[in-house]
């Protein structure tokens, strides 16, 4: 998965989960939880990305 779809991916959950335009306590956590994640894929990418994983050879 790349980067682009990772970032579809949890858009993609933040308007399930936000479905009525409004966000109460349940959903802002769920949100919460969503973000985290992303926050660690992006890190993750981030890191391989430092130790030339992507780099062309």
């Amino acid at each position: 998965m790349d980067s682009h779809q990772v970032l579809q991916k949890a858009v993609e959950k933040v308007g399930a989960i936000t479905d009525d335009g409004e966000v109460d306590q349940s959903e802002a956590r769920k949100i919460r939880t969503q973000w985290q994640r992303l926050k660690r894929y992006g890190e993750a990418f981030v890191c391989a990305c430092e130790r030339g994983m992507f780099a062309e050879t």
